[in-house]
C-alpha cells in the first residue's frame, strides 16, 4: 500500500459541492482516505481570476500506480465538467493535483511528483501542513511545515466552512 496525497481546488460554480463530489468519487476510485484538511479560501496564483479558489488536502491510501492515481483524477475532473483545452493557468470547476506520493520522484511527461513548484504556493501548502506536517520533500529534504514557513508566496490562505458562501 502506498499514501498519496492530492490536492483539489475550485473557483467556478459551487465550489464547495463540486469539491465534496470529488472526494466522494476519489474514494471509489483511488483508496481509502485517510485525512481531509479543511477548507482554505485564497486569490487565484499564477493569473487574474474571476474569483477566489477553495482548495483542500486528501491523504489516500492506494494500491494504485502513481499513472493509475493520474487517471482516476483526471477522470473525476472530466466527469464534474472540466475542459482542458485551454494553456496555462486558468478559472476551473474543478482541479485534483497529486503532491505527492509515498517519497517517490517522478519526472515524466504529464506526471511530476512531488507536484512541481509545491514549495512556492502556500495555497497547497496550508492544508497539506493540516494533513502530513511531517511528510519529507525527497528533493529539498524539509518537512511540509519547514516549507511552509520559507514559502515566498504571502498569499491569504483563509480557513472557510460551508456557511460561508
Amino acid at each position: 500500500m502506498s499514501v498519496v496525497c492530492l490536492l483539489q481546488g475550485s473557483n467556478l460554480g459551487d465550489r464547495y459541492a463540486q469539491m465534496e463530489r470529488a472526494g466522494d468519487m476519489l474514494c471509489r476510485t483511488i483508496g481509502k482516505k485517510l485525512a481531509a484538511s479543511g477548507y482554505y479560501r485564497s486569490p487565484p496564483w499564477g493569473f487574474a481570476g474571476r474569483n477566489d479558489f477553495l482548495n483542500r488536502a486528501l491523504l489516500f491510501e492506494t494500491v494504485l500506480s502513481p499513472h493509475e492515481v493520474l487517471f482516476g483524477c483526471l477522470e473525476t475532473e472530466r466527469e464534474l465538467g472540466r475542459l482542458r483545452n485551454a494553456t496555462g493557468y486558468t478559472d476551473r470547476i474543478i482541479d485534483i493535483d497529486i503532491l505527492f506520493y509515498d517519497d517517490l520522484i517522478m519526472d515524466e511527461t504529464g506526471l511530476t511528483i512531488p507536484h512541481p513548484r509545491l514549495e512556492e504556493r502556500r495555497f497547497a501548502l496550508v492544508p497539506l501542513v493540516e494533513i502530513a506536517p511531517d511528510w519529507k520533500h525527497p528533493l529539498l529534504g524539509k518537512n511540509a511545515v519547514a516549507l511552509l514557513d520559507q514559502c515566498p508566496d504571502r498569499s491569504e490562505v483563509i480557513p472557510w466552512g460551508p456557511d460561508q458562501g
